[in-house]
Order: C-alpha cells, then structure tokens, then sequence
C-alpha cells in the first residue's frame, strides 16, 4: 500500500496571523469559517483552527510531543531573503540561527529562515 501526504491540522491561538502567512505566500484557500480555513499549498492541505480560550494558557514545546516545526518550500533563496524583509520584519517576528543561511548538514543547497508564529511554533521557510 502506497500512501501520500495529503493534509495538516494545525491548531493556533493567533488565526489571523496564519490567514497573513498563507495570503502572503499565495496559497489556495479551498475553504473557511469563522475560527478556521483550509489552504491548498500545491501538495499537501494545510487547515489552520482557532484553540478555544481554556487552551491559550497552555505553553508549546517543541521537544516534547506533536508537530516539532512547520517547513513551507520556496522556489528561491532570493525568495527566503525576501519573506524575512517582507514578512518576519514587517510583523516583528522573531527570527532564529542568525536568519537566513545555508544548512549544509540537511543537503549541498539548502538554504532556510527559522522565525517563530505567535504561540512559539516555528515556522521555515526553504529553498532546497
């Protein structure tokens, strides 16, 4: 049996500024409501759920168990430079490792931004 890929969940306590992300980097929306939406990113769905209120007290760690980080690929390195101006900056974010560089030790041309979203997750965005 072979399998794909096909959606992620991903629950947040900032909707809105997952609905700037997926806007930003032209992603399809298939579907929306009130406390979630649904976005195509060309291989796999990505849906983004608002947490209820009892939850937003709770601290993420991306050690422990569940979604460590969250890659989105670009089709450039200038493209990984530009989301950092355009994007990290502009919403004062905050960026990890330096900001964006190659990371020879995943493979020859690998070339990433680590930020973090508002609930701590962290976000990458690759050229590879």
């Amino acid at each position: 049996m072979k399998a794909s890929a096909y959606h992620l969940q991903l629950n947040t306590s900032d909707l809105k500024f997952y609905r700037k992300l997926c806007k930003f980097l032209q992603f399809k929306t298939i579907d929306s409501g009130r406390t979630w939406f649904g976005v195509n990113a060309g291989t796999i769905d990505l849906w983004i759920f608002q947490i209820d209120k009892k939850f937003r007290g709770q601290r993420y760690r991306r050690r422990g168990k569940g979604l460590h980080h969250l890659a989105l690929r670009v089709s450039s390195a200038k493209q990984v430079d530009a989301f950092l101006q355009k994007f990290v900056l502009k919403h004062k974010l905050s960026y990890l490792y330096g900001g964006p560089k190659r990371f020879p030790q995943y493979s020859k041309n690998y070339y990433a931004l680590y930020f973090e979203d508002p609930d701590k997750i962290v976000v990458e965005i690759v050229y590879r």
